[in-house]
């Protein structure tokens, strides 16, 4: 046993969302990594509109990449904030470590699929 690979085929769905302690929104982790040598996160979230994440970092490289809905993503570097739009078809990356918010500015909910590299503990 322990050398058995995990493969999977899932729909990620938007009814198996929930709240995630410390920031706004639902969220659902699909891939999740809980064996040694994995180290992919990759989930679906959903912001409400006028909803906020809320400023927060995480040591993870990600990358967001948004299916409906439209927002802002901002970031701060060097103790500068910048902004970008993010709607369907634009992806949001950062390296890790980075603070980091997002806001749905439009009128229907902000869906995007999430993929994170764990950081080797």
């Amino acid at each position: 046993m322990g050398n058995e690979k995990e493969v999977w085929v899932k729909e990620y769905r938007q009814d198996e969302l929930s709240q995630v302690p410390g920031i706004k929104g639902k969220f659902k982790r699909y891939a999740n990594p809980n064996k040694p040598g994995q180290r992919l996160i990759s989930g679906l979230g959903r912001l409400e509109p006028g909803e906020d994440m809320g400023w927060h970092s995480h040591p993870e490289e990600e990358v967001f990449t948004a299916i409906s809905g439209s927002g802002i993503v901002r970031w701060k570097l060097n103790e500068q904030i910048f902004e970008a739009e993010i709607k369907p078809g634009f992806s949001f990356y950062k390296e890790g470590n980075v603070p980091h918010q997002m806001v749905n500015t439009g009128l229907e909910p902000l869906v995007g699929i999430v993929a994170k590299v764990k950081v080797d503990e």
